[in-house]
């Protein structure tokens, strides 16, 4: 389960960090190429299939219900594989989505390209099933419900998102400028994004137990036995479900939802089938161990603390590795352009950071609360015996090795020798639950260095001067790469100019202007330049209105080409025509509806001088 929501995050950072190239266009090529990829994708699953019927044919149902769920997990890999290439390769978020819908909503090419995503998945699904009913794991009549839950595993992992960039997109499209702007603002970001974060995690659980096709556990005997044990724990509870996980052949249980009013408990039919009652009540103490130290909450803390990592630090992160041995990258892979190498690296990055966390800060956690909830149940039931007992029934029942841990779980092993010393020794398990509590404090007290150390660099504004010096790389490399494009010599020149390297910005200017290139920007920028620098021996206003002159000339209705000219004026003396050009600017600024308040405090410098 915890693979397929991996799995789902991971194509969502796919698709989030695609970014459209300029020259784009629709074509029966683009959409050939997808399909010849898909149908390689579906022949190689076909054969794997094919080889897997015949490998697990001596293996019992559940046993190969456990292989198959391996089997699957590492063909979701190779679906994510294909699955960037088509993000990125054939730009299959243009290909799907119509330009006026992306427009209008931006959210929905992304919406689209993990739609199709999910078709993939379902295809795979849905060949995973037909060689699963081959294999008697799960029934002819069953594969299209089996199909169904499978996919409603994955489907959670997105609503998060969905919900948050659905609504924002929806937001923005009211016609009310005021709420906008306060939308938009880092406050209102803030409050809307716990807003909705709160409002999930409170929720989701309702909705995730119908995406996985639960239903209520009768009432009867083995109903009154579970509820008896989490009463006897004081697990508050809102209902008792079963759980068709893999058509309801996986020996597992599980518990969802942070409080009772929202708290599900989940059995599969399978551990209904084959533990004892004994054994059954070790389970579910188990799972009742998890709402006692409130495990689940802590995980919202984790999930938390990535998302710092990635506000605070990864573009932050990103730069450095550009600016220190993403340079050599950016020469070895000088058949890519600088956006395509920055697209790839920026995705390289987030995955290896989601990765690394999870599989190990994440693991470790997880791995500790799952012993933590087996000292419980031991605890309660005052024997670790039953709770051994159903470890060794899981190992004889999957096939599973006993001895092979896995990121989540100690080994099934390790789980037994650990209850074997608690019953020899109960301080043990007291041991553990003070391990745990100081790698939790150690955890929060991370937390808020990280929120502290990330604030401050956000505060600082290293980023942003980071992301300057990036910028200048990658246009230097590009320039260097014998591309005099005057475009991006300007915007070198611009880049140069906010850093107030003002030879470096002068000599970009002219190396754009001796290509013969007379753009109105560019003339402008560079008018601004001589009529603002701080540097005396550079500046030279008069130069300065000279080449503002000529950028009205080519743009005369721009409202900053206008006020570039009016500040030449002003600075050389020219009074009157700094006030005629400073009301032009306002002028034009209000017919093109947009903010006047720069040119409005412009044109009163400009008139309070006139009258010095």
């Amino acid at each position: 389960m915890f693979y397929q929501l991996f799995y789902t995050i991971a194509a969502l950072i796919l698709v989030t960090a695609w970014v459209p190239a300029a020259e784009l266009r629709h074509s029966f090529t683009g959409w050939f190429n997808l399909l010849t990829v898909c149908l390689v994708f579906f022949i190689l699953t076909t054969l794997w299939n094919r080889k897997s019927l015949r490998k697990y044919s001596h293996l019992s149902p559940s046993g190969i219900a456990e292989k198959w769920h391996r089997r699957i997990q590492a063909q979701n890999l190779l679906l994510l594989v294909f699955f960037a290439f088509f993000v990125h390769g054939l730009d299959l978020p243009f290909l799907l989505c119509p330009i006026f819908l992306a427009d209008t909503l931006p959210f929905l090419r992304d919406f689209f390209a993990l739609a199709f995503y999910f078709v993939l998945l379902w295809g795979l699904w849905h060949m995973a099933s037909g060689s699963m009913a081959s294999s008697k794991v799960i029934e002819e009549s069953d594969r299209q419900s089996f199909v169904r839950e499978q996919m409603g595993l994955s489907l959670p992992a997105l609503l998060p998102w969905l919900v948050l960039s659905g609504l924002h997109d929806f937001f923005m499209l009211l016609p009310f400028s005021g709420f906008r702007e306060i939308f938009s603002s880092s406050t209102g970001q803030t409050i809307y994004f716990l807003s909705i974060f709160i409002a999930i995690f409170l929720f989701a659980p309702v909705c995730i137990q119908r995406f996985w096709g639960c239903s209520p556990l009768p009432p009867g005997p083995v109903r009154h036995r579970i509820e008896k044990v989490l009463q006897e724990t004081k697990t508050g509870f809102k209902d008792i479900l079963i759980w068709p996980l893999f058509g309801g052949r996986m020996l597992t249980a599980g518990i969802m939802g942070p409080w009772a009013r929202f708290r599900y408990i989940l059995v599969t039919p399978a551990l209904l089938r084959y533990l004892y009652p004994e054994e059954l009540e070790a389970v579910i103490a188990h799972e009742a161990g998890h709402a006692h130290y409130r495990h689940l909450i802590f995980y919202v803390f984790i999930l938390a603390g990535f998302l710092l990592v990635s506000w605070f630090f990864l573009d932050f992160l990103y730069q450095l590795i550009i600016l220190g041995p993403g340079l050599m990258l950016l020469s070895f892979f000088s058949f890519l352009s600088p956006a395509a190498l920055a697209t790839a690296l920026g995705i390289f990055i987030t995955l290896t950071l989601f990765i690394l966390y999870f599989r190990f800060l994440f693991g470790y956690f997880m791995r500790n609360f799952e012993r933590q909830a087996d000292a419980f149940a031991f605890r309660v039931q005052g024997t670790a015996r039953h709770l051994i007992q159903t470890f060794h029934t899981l190992s004889n029942m999957t096939g599973q090795n006993p001895d092979k841990p896995n990121w989540h779980h100690f080994s099934i092993s390790q789980r037994i020798g650990f209850l074997e010393k608690c019953e020899k020794n109960h301080n043990i398990a007291f041991q553990h639950d003070r391990q745990v509590k100081r790698s939790v404090l150690a955890y929060l007290f991370f937390l808020i260095l990280l929120a502290a150390g990330g604030g401050y660099i956000k505060w600082a504004g290293w980023d942003d001067n980071i992301q300057k010096v990036l910028f200048i790389r990658a246009l230097e490399m590009e320039i260097h790469n014998e591309k005099q494009d005057p475009l991006l010599l300007r915007h070198l020149g611009d880049l140069y100019q906010e850093k107030k390297a003002y030879t470096k910005a002068l000599s970009a200017y002219h190396k754009a202007l001796n290509t013969g290139n007379r753009d109105a920007d560019l003339l402008n920028n560079l008018a601004w330049l001589y009529i603002t620098a701080e540097d005396s021996g550079i500046a030279d206003p008069v130069l300065g209105s000279y080449f503002a002159e000529k950028a009205v000339h080519e743009k005369p209705e721009a409202p900053y080409i206008l006020d570039t000219l009016a500040e030449g004026y002003h600075r050389t003396g020219r009074r009157e025509e700094a006030v005629y050009y400073g009301r032009k600017a306002l002028y034009y600024q209000k017919r093109n509806m947009d903010e006047t308040d720069y040119y409005e405090k412009q044109l009163e410098k400009f008139l309070r001088d006139k009258l010095e």
